[in-house]
């Protein structure tokens, strides 16, 4: 850290100084704060698991996973009602909860986060809950909404 931290002021100095040099009655300091300014806003943006993008990708991702359980728990719960139901696509997409999933890319979304999370099996056109699904579904003693 203390390495990082030299060659960064190292950087601002010497930014700051060829742009001091470059722009007349342009002074020296205010150009290697705007310069040393310009590395943190980069370090508060981008930070590993703490910056700003970080931390809007963690929140993007739980609510996908929660849109997921959502959808999951709909499955489940017709599953539970008619054990010989059958999900095609179509009626899994009319089942959903969450009425925005219900659409194009959202729903392709949504089927790709359940298959990564291997919650949900595709065969033959028809969609099923994983064992997986039903164990943790039975472990929690059925999902609370």
């Amino acid at each position: 850290m203390t390495f990082l931290a030299a060659v960064i002021g190292g950087i601002s100095g010497f930014g700051g100084t060829y742009i001091s040099a470059s722009i007349s009655k342009f002074p020296t300091g205010p150009a290697i704060v705007l310069i040393a300014s310009i590395f943190v806003l980069i370090s508060i943006t981008f930070a590993p698991g703490r910056g700003i993008v970080s931390k809007l990708r963690r929140k993007h991702q739980s609510k996908q996973n929660f849109e997921a359980d959502m959808a999951l728990i709909s499955l489940l719960t017709h599953h539970l009602e008619d054990a010989s139901a059958q999900f095609t696509r179509d009626t899994f997409q009319e089942s959903c909860i969450i009425e925005h999933h219900r659409e194009g890319r959202a729903f392709d979304r949504l089927l790709k986060n359940l298959m990564s999370r291997n919650m949900l099996n595709l065969e033959n056109g028809v969609y099923w809950a994983s064992d997986d699904a039903l164990e943790q579904y039975r472990e929690k003693g059925g999902y609370q909404l």
